[in-house]
């Protein structure tokens, strides 16, 4: 490669390219990992020729075998293995989601301070108040359903929220 080009390449730091990029924590390649190991049991499964025959010993034909419920399940460290990078890519990208976030409405707030204070914008503070705390109120339902929702998939459950965690904690 030209050293020149090469040079530039690794200069650049951006999200995706830098030390702290997810793709770079052991934890993170450790799950991709248990999902080709799940990959490769679940096409392996899938490749079988189920010799199936129903209850009466007639042999079941290939259309009732392409039916949904037919198809074989993702194996455990492919569920495991997803749930745990999704989770973990999820919070990797919520950090940084929330840090630009946090600047911008700090930036807006000390703006909107400042044209307050200089007498050019007069705001109605109560009626901020008040749609702010119906839009918590709303935010706080939901995630009441969405708790119970992550409580029907609770092995898949925890590894998500694992990897969210650390994802999160991830630079």
């Amino acid at each position: 490669m030209n050293p020149i080009l090469a040079s530039t390449l690794y200069r650049i730091s951006g999200p995706f390219t830098g030390p702290n990029a997810p793709w770079r924590a052991r934890s993170f390649l450790t799950a991709v990992g248990a999902m080709l190991v799940g990959s490769v049991l679940w096409i392996n499964d899938a490749a079988k020729k189920p010799e199936a025959a129903d209850e009466n010993g007639v042999p079941v034909t290939a259309s009732d075998l392409e039916s949904v419920a037919a198809r074989p399940a993702p194996p455990f460290p492919f569920r495991l293995g997803a749930s745990y990078a999704g989770g973990f890519l999820f919070g990797w990208a919520l950090r940084r989601f929330l840090k630009t976030t946090a600047w911008i409405a700090g930036t807006l707030v000390a703006a909107i301070t400042l044209l307050k204070a200089t007498g050019w914008v007069d705001l109605d503070w109560a009626a901020w108040q008040h749609h702010v705390s119906s839009n918590f109120t709303w935010i706080k339902s939901q995630a009441g359903g969405f708790k119970q929702f992550l409580f029907g998939f609770l092995p898949s459950a925890g590894a998500a929220g694992t990897g969210l965690f650390l994802g999160f904690r991830r630079s």
